[in-house]
């Protein structure tokens, strides 16, 4: 039974995309390519967000979205976590408040602060998202992703609003605890050097095709496409 299975396609505005994916165990799967190349698109329809003209999509052996049957399971109802590319924490509310905030019945507070001492930021609990760096941000905004128990992670451009300095430590942060995870993710980024790090997996979008796919080290070796063959020759700095 396939963790994730994704063949869809559709458009979003005058951007087509037809795209196959398929995570087979609880692993990190990293879909990178280029600006524009469709890859927040298919997150967004693997989320819910958007809907697909065609296809279908399964999670952990359950169909949330399929065409053919006029199936299009809520967003809510999906248990995906998801992290935004700017977190999308609730400025109002402590980081623990933002944990808690998809959590249901009275024991919502210590569900919430168990996560954040996994993630190694209980001392964050009580300071609200303006008083957090962005890498602190993007720490809470995964504890509160994943504080539901989803059967699925998705990151949209993790990193992309951390400085230069933040951005390797953040990053060496995320595939530590990646790959610590019993369930699976799929990471998506343009940057060649989160690319390397973050993934067990990788899939190379371009113009809304998947034009390579595999384990890390194979799809870095056939070097199918212009990204990726820039992915392959770079070196983590």
């Amino acid at each position: 039974m396939s963790a994730v299975e994704a063949q869809i396609a559709g458009t979003a505005g005058a951007f087509e995309y037809e795209v196959e994916l398929r995570l087979d165990a609880p692993a990190a799967l990293v879909l990178a390519g280029p600006n524009g190349a469709g890859k927040s698109t298919v997150l967004k329809a693997i989320l819910g967000a958007i809907r697909p003209e065609r296809g279908r999509i399964t999670i952990g052996g359950a169909d949330v979205f399929d065409a053919a049957r006029a199936l299009d399971v809520p967003t809510e109802l999906r248990a995906v976590g998801y992290v935004p590319q700017a977190y999308a924490l609730f400025p109002h509310l402590t980081a623990l408040e933002n944990v808690a905030f998809g959590l249901r019945g009275p024991d919502r507070a210590p569900r919430a602060r168990a996560v954040l001492e996994r993630l190694g930021v209980a001392d964050l609990a009580h300071r609200r998202p303006t008083s957090l760096s962005g890498g602190e941000q993007q720490r809470v905004a995964l504890a509160r992703a994943l504080a539901p128990g989803p059967r699925l992670l998705l990151l949209d451009e993790p990193l992309s609003a951390l400085d230069v300095i933040s951005r390797r430590q953040v990053r060496l942060f995320l595939a530590q605890h990646l790959r610590s995870l019993e369930i699976p993710s799929i990471v998506v980024t343009h940057d060649i050097d989160d690319a390397r790090t973050l993934g067990d997996r990788l899939a190379i979008l371009e113009r809304g095709r998947v034009v390579d796919s595999g384990d890390l080290p194979s799809v870095l070796q056939r070097r199918a496409s212009p990204f990726a063959a820039e992915l392959a020759a770079s070196k983590e700095t």
